[in-house]
């Protein structure tokens, strides 16, 4: 059950507090006032100002605009129930929302022309990843659905943590289909932060050893689907309440390579014809991979062999599936070697012997390097890994050598995993000691065979962060009650849940990392994690580079970047600088420059577009910010395809996307040719975007003017009277209009003076148009009803009207205040004809101050029911 404390208000009324508890399985919570949740004394008028809010200090389930929640309302003239939800969003129009004190909050002027008896206001806390998704904060296995199109091929997430390590999990039919782990960067005080929230050990995926020199917090999971609909969620999960994530999905997509489908069995000799496509993940396509001959349309391969270039054929199944590949030879091979083995895992699936994948007729292999250096799981082009092979991560780069030449070099990982879920330990369980004292004395000492799981799977003896169990399945924690216990070669402190929480060596020196007695000669730093500046590390230079406090500077082998912020005596553990280390002034100036690896790859920056954004003009709604007197722009960026950031894509103050902008949901401007107005949340991610007024931007400083004109009545020639109007432009001759009167005239002249008869309603361009199509006289009540109707049908079938950018307030209050900004509609001049709620003009605007957003020229419309406009004013 989550608490959620919402709250609706209309203009000129109490708040109405709707704190709630809801299932975990509901994410909408619906109010009207029929059915579902009442809103007591609810009655909103047209075009009142409604605020709703949701948050507060006992809500444990916080609203999310970054997980695509939302606010929205609908009004209709039909009684829905509240398992039609999905129904009511797909017609409800999005609020605006704002945060303010840690409170979300939406300002809208509710709009009910029709006068429907329905209205329904949803608080939407559904989470899901439309384009992409944020979140800063703890969130425990927080779902969020994800579809993917009917499109065939890869698809998944780009996952990135900003601050404390973060877990993954892609689920697909209910089943974890990936799960990453808690991945961030790997320092001691991440893992133990973890261990302390409750997390297992099974469960942290940090980078071994706990060092500061790796960051897997930036990924994907990839998924291949076929075509058709493909409905997953992905759960993130942290304890931290200073987490910070992010997530962009990834659309379906293959990869286009040369083919020569001809369908004869013969593929050496031909020419590439056709572009086909593959859902794998390399260049062209390996066996596994399924074959398209167009969008989502399998290739019905017959299982015969097709050219794909570079002398390499593959077969094709009839599923479309690649079942083979190998190279066009005849006494001999025609190309140099393709390597196409992939990364290999260890498993319980039985030993990995037999030759490196590869096509060309190799005669020699040659082992380029090999991490570690002696290692048993590779030899002249063979595999050998087995049950006996030591444990651990292996990194081999080979190439391959025919009578043409040698092939490029091939990287593979190998990971031969210590496959037991514990390994055994021997500790003394029966005596317990409250300290150190005595403890590494073996007197007396009763050893019973214990098992543990650690942060390292190729551990041989218990560290912090370990798990002490009874079983070697891991099913019964020992509870240790955090007292210190005898091993041979390392005392344990064992707390209550079976955790080691710390360890003390018989030399009496406490270590929670292996130690060594000579530390290297150079200058030792404490430096700040320029990715998390919670993280700092000792970094030391060995060729005294006068490095000095300020430096931002990067780190040997993963160049990452880091502020030094003192020199400090030497110690263990320490990262090495860089050699010729470049002394940057800021973090992103160090993380704009691009690295070369220890493999001579240069590491190239994701582009980002560069757009006008102007901090200056921040607000709490689209329209004041829009309205800003003088915004200052200035250089931001964006991941997005368009010229400026949409909905789901994200900004930053910095050209390579390092530093995300800290928007706290408030409303900015940003410029190209025409203003928008953008929400930018406290992740970078954009919530919202409204154009803001397009119309002319040379504003006037003159009040509408009342204008005079004569005119001559359509149904009698000799009945001239003088009407008045208030417009910035001048009715011309020949213009027919309507009176309030209800009489219609013919303008004959378009200025004068004097007093006038009457004042202009609405305009037509025919008498015929204007004049009801039967005329109408005081004894033909009946013929009369019926000549209104047609002329009301008569103007519901008119084009479309012209939009205005208007500001609305009602009639008592003051001309000059803000009210609520929305479009209206005329079929002719604004502050003259009648104003609509709606383009096809059917509905007509409430009664109230109308002013045009764009130069403060208003006027008050239909004050004393006569569908009128009077009262010009100017709030320049």
């Amino acid at each position: 059950m989550n608490i959620l404390n919402q709250s609706i208000q209309l203009n000129g009324q109490t708040i109405k507090e709707i704190n709630n508890v809801i299932d975990t399985d509901s994410s909408i919570v619906l109010f009207d006032s029929y059915t579902g949740e009442k809103i007591i004394d609810i009655a909103p008028s047209h075009g009142q100002l409604i605020t709703i809010k949701s948050g507060g200090a006992s809500t444990t389930k916080q609203f999310a605009p970054t997980l695509n929640n939302k606010f929205c309302y609908l009004v209709s003239d039909i009684k829905y129930n509240d398992s039609q939800t999905d129904e009511i969003i797909s017609l409800a129009t999005e609020i605006p929302l704002v945060l303010t004190s840690g409170i979300f909050i939406g300002e809208f002027a509710f709009l009910n022309p029709n006068n429907y008896e329905n209205a329904y206001f949803l608080w939407d806390y559904s989470d899901k990843i439309l384009r992409s998704a944020s979140y800063t904060g703890a969130t425990s296995d927080r779902p969020m659905s994800i579809s993917f199109s009917d499109n065939a091929g890869r698809c998944g997430i780009d996952y990135g943590v900003k601050s404390k390590p973060t877990r993954f999990q892609f689920v697909v039919n209910g089943q974890i289909q990936k799960d990453t782990g808690y991945v961030g960067l790997n320092t001691q005080e991440n893992y133990d932060d973890l261990i302390a929230a409750g997390v297992l050990p099974s469960e942290i995926s940090l980078s071994s050893p706990y060092n500061g020199n790796v960051n897997n917090g930036t990924g994907q999971i990839i998924t291949v689907k076929n075509t058709g609909v493909l409905n997953a969620s992905v759960v993130v999960s942290s304890p931290f309440s200073t987490s910070s994530w992010s997530i962009t999905k990834i659309n379906p997509y293959t990869t286009s390579f040369s083919i020569n489908p001809i369908k004869d069995n013969t593929p050496c000799g031909k020419s590439t014809t056709n572009t086909y496509y593959h859902n794998g993940s390399n260049l062209t396509p390996v066996v596994g991979d399924v074959v398209y001959s167009a969008s989502n349309v399998v290739f019905n391969g017959e299982s015969l062999n097709y050219f794909i270039g570079n002398n390499i054929f593959i077969n094709i199944g009839n599923n479309g599936i690649v079942t083979n590949i190998d190279d066009c030879y005849s006494k001999g091979p025609f190309a140099v070697p393709y390597i196409y083995e992939g990364d290999l895992v260890y498993s319980t699936n039985g030993p990995i012997k037999r030759p490196v994948n590869a096509i060309g007729d190799p005669t020699s292999w040659t082992l380029v390097s090999a991490v570690p250096t002696s290692q048993s799981i590779y030899s002249n082009g063979v595999w050998n890994i087995d049950g006996n092979t030591p444990k651990g991560d292996y990194v081999i780069t080979i190439n391959a050598t025919n009578s043409l030449g040698v092939s490029p070099n091939k990287t593979i990982n190998v990971s031969v995993p210590d496959l037991a879920l514990t390994r055994p330990v021997e500790i003394d369980i029966k005596d317990i000691h409250y300290d150190t004292t005595g403890i590494c004395s073996a007197s007396g000492k009763v050893i019973t065979t214990m098992f543990f799981s650690g942060p390292d799977k190729f551990q041989q003896l218990p560290s912090k962060g370990s798990f002490i169990y009874y079983d070697s399945e891991g099913l019964r924690p020992f509870n240790g009650g955090g007292f210190w216990y005898h091993q041979a070669e390392v005392a344990l402190k064992i707390s209550a849940i079976g955790s080691v929480i710390d360890t003390y060596d018989c030399s009496g020196i406490t270590t929670t990392t292996t130690t060594t007695t000579t530390v290297p000669a150079g200058t030792y730093y404490n430096a700040r994690s320029c990715i998390d500046p919670s993280v700092e590390i000792t970094l030391l230079d060995t060729a005294s580079q006068g490095i000095v406090v300020g430096n931002v500077v990067k780190t040997a082998v993963d160049f990452n970047c880091w502020t030094i912020l003192s020199v400090v005596s030497a110690r263990y553990p320490y990262k090495l600088i860089v050699s010729s280390a470049t002394k940057h002034a800021s973090c992103s100036a160090c993380n704009s420059q691009s690295t070369t690896t220890t493999t001579t790859t240069t590491t190239t920056a994701p582009t980002f577009t560069s757009f006008s954004l102007a901090t200056n003009a921040t607000s709490k709604s689209a329209y004041n910010s829009c309205v800003f007197a003088s915004p200052s722009y200035a250089a931001h960026y964006h991941n997005g395809t368009s010229t400026l950031p949409i909905a789901g894509d994200f900004v930053y103050t910095n050209s390579n996307g390092t530093t995300p902008l800290k928007g706290d949901f408030k409303w900015y401007i940003m410029l190209n040719a025409v203003k928008y107005a953008v929400n930018i949340s406290d992740t970078g991610q954009v919530i919202n975007v409204i154009a803001c007024s397009t119309a002319t931007t040379t504003t006037t400083t003159t009040t509408i003017p009342l204008r005079k004109c004569i005119a001559t009545r359509c149904d009698n020639n000799a009945i001239t009277q003088i009407l008045s109007y208030t417009s910035l432009d001048i009715l011309g001759v020949g213009t027919v209009v309507n009176d309030a009167n209800r009489n219609c005239y013919t303008i004959t002249t378009a200025t004068t003076t004097g007093t006038a008869f009457s004042n202009i309603k609405s305009i037509y361009k025919f008498c015929s148009d204007c004049l009801p199509s039967t005329t109408t006289t005081s004894s033909t009540t009946s013929t009369t009803s019926t000549s209104t109707t047609s002329t009301t049908t008569s103007t519901t079938t008119m084009a479309p009207g012209r939009g205005y950018i208007l500001d609305f307030l009602e009639l008592k209050a003051s001309k000059c205040d803000t009210g609520v900004v929305a479009e209206y509609f005329t079929d002719g001049q604004i502050f003259v004809d009648v104003l609509y709620t709606d383009r096809e003009m059917t509905r007509v605007a409430p009664a109230g101050i109308y002013k045009l957003v764009v130069n403060n020229q208003g006027a008050c419309w239909d004050d004393g029911g006569f569908q009128t406009w009077s009262s010009p004013f100017s709030c320049v």
